[in-house]
């Protein structure tokens, strides 16, 4: 069941300040990719690409690019400048089959074991040296009763920087 908005997003990636640039969850955590696999384009939400794989958003005085991947796993990141609308033409068809890949993934990666409300994501920062692919990373877990992003350390966190970071 998805627990996430875009708010939750938004804050999420701005809580930490200038060091990370990117929120990375699993899909299925987000309630917009379950309106988007159903074909219902969110209002907040603006088609970058035909694909449906590219939104921006505003919240927080702040604009914002959210990808979702059919690796599972939806990417917030900042942007610096309001992107370019793209033309939206009538027959467009929805902007389904993405998001339902990546929800059909995610829940895949997930399992049936997956505890109920828990709810995890990395923040991404900058490459940790000129020389190196590697990048800062924490690993958070959305606290739903306040809405809230802690940091997260338990026994996940392996396994949650190698599915999260898949297809990034």
């Amino acid at each position: 069941m998805s627990q996430l908005k875009l708010p939750d997003l938004a804050s999420g990636l701005l809580s930490r300040g200038k060091r990370y640039h990117e929120l990375v969850v699993f899909a299925d955590d987000l309630a917009e990719v379950a309106q988007l696999r159903i074909g219902e384009l969110p209002l907040e939400l603006t088609p970058l690409d035909h694909a449906g794989q590219h939104f921006s958003f505003r919240e927080m005085n702040q604009d914002f690019m959210l990808e979702v991947s059919e690796d599972g796993v939806a990417r917030l990141q900042k942007l610096d400048a309001p992107p370019k609308k793209r033309p939206v033409l009538q027959d467009e068809a929805p902007h389904g089959a993405v998001p339902s890949a990546a929800l059909r993934t995610a829940v895949a990666k997930k399992g049936d074991g997956w505890a109920a409300g828990l709810v995890l994501g990395m923040l991404i920062g900058a490459p940790i040296s000129k020389e190196s692919n590697s990048r800062k990373v924490l690993t958070v877990r959305f606290h739903a009763p306040d809405r809230s992003w802690r940091t997260y350390d338990g026994g996940l966190v392996r396994w949650m920087k190698r599915e999260l970071t898949a297809s990034g």
